[in-house]
């Protein structure tokens, strides 16, 4: 996990990060938790929808949250604010494990928090303590700033705080791991290869940790190389009496690989 840093001259600019950001969580199999003002959050929503990003099947499994930045911040002060802040993150991290995902990513949209926090100051000083306690947490974090609305010198200073500046955008990812909750799994679509693999493996060690029978709906999955599906024999093997990994709507390239390389006594079908 990291702190990413986005300062945007435009509304397009913001979105564009954003958009780039969430898209790429979700594809990881990751929860993304969307954090912006009271009257920013259906905005934020709807844009996503129009990038084409899916958010409903994501929003009913969990997988992607919106948080008014009210619930968030309402709690600060100066004396007690990072005890605070740390506990929530680490929970955060915490929960997001236990629900079956394998990371957090959290975009927040800042322009509002510095109003509530006041002072430039008190506003390092936030973003110090979210990056020292994200850090140790493993979380993702993109702050977005409006260039328009930082006094002079002021993005120099937050951007400091942070490891990395945020993409505007970016290719799509070349699959992605989307959660499903009923029946318990991901829907896998696109290709998965050497390049990817990893990220395959891990949305589904997280699925798996929480339950170990694992659905896989492969309707949309247009490749699979021979490492990845040795991968899922070796994770089938490892898994207890009652688990499986159950590969839903193979496509017929899928079909032809299982076909081709059966799984032995893995539990796989």
């Amino acid at each position: 996990g990291e702190p990413l840093y986005a300062l945007q001259q435009s509304e397009g600019g913001r979105g564009r990060a954003a958009g780039t950001f969430v898209r790429c969580g979700l594809a990881a199999g990751d929860r993304v938790v969307v954090v912006a003002a009271e009257d920013r959050v259906d905005r934020a929503r709807d844009f996503l929808e129009t990038e084409g990003t899916i958010v409903e099947g994501a929003v009913r499994s969990g997988q992607l949250v919106f948080r008014e930045l009210g619930e968030v911040c309402r709690s600060w002060d100066e004396a007690r604010g990072p005890a605070v802040l740390g506990t929530a993150l680490r929970d955060g991290a915490r929960r997001t494990g236990a629900d079956g995902f394998p990371g957090l990513r959290i975009a927040a949209d800042m322009d509002a928090l510095a109003e509530v926090l006041g002072s430039l100051g008190a506003l390092l000083r936030w973003e110090h303590t979210a990056s020292v306690h994200q850090a140790a947490a493993r979380i993702t974090t993109m702050c977005q700033y409006d260039g328009r609305r930082l006094p002079g010198g002021a993005a120099a200073l937050i951007a400091a705080e942070h490891t990395a500046v945020a993409a505007y955008a970016g290719p799509r990812p070349l699959a992605s791991f989307l959660a499903v909750s009923d029946p318990w799994g991901l829907r896998v679509s696109g290709e998965v290869d050497l390049s990817n693999r990893w990220a395959f493996v891990r949305a589904l060690r997280a699925r798996l940790a929480v339950r170990p029978r694992v659905h896989l709906d492969c309707s949309g999955l247009a490749f699979l190389d021979v490492g990845t599906l040795r991968s899922l024999h070796q994770l089938a093997a490892s898994l207890p009496d009652d688990g499986r990994i159950v590969l839903s709507r193979p496509t017929p390239a899928v079909t032809r690989l299982l076909a081709l390389f059966p799984h032995g006594d893995a539990p796989v079908e």
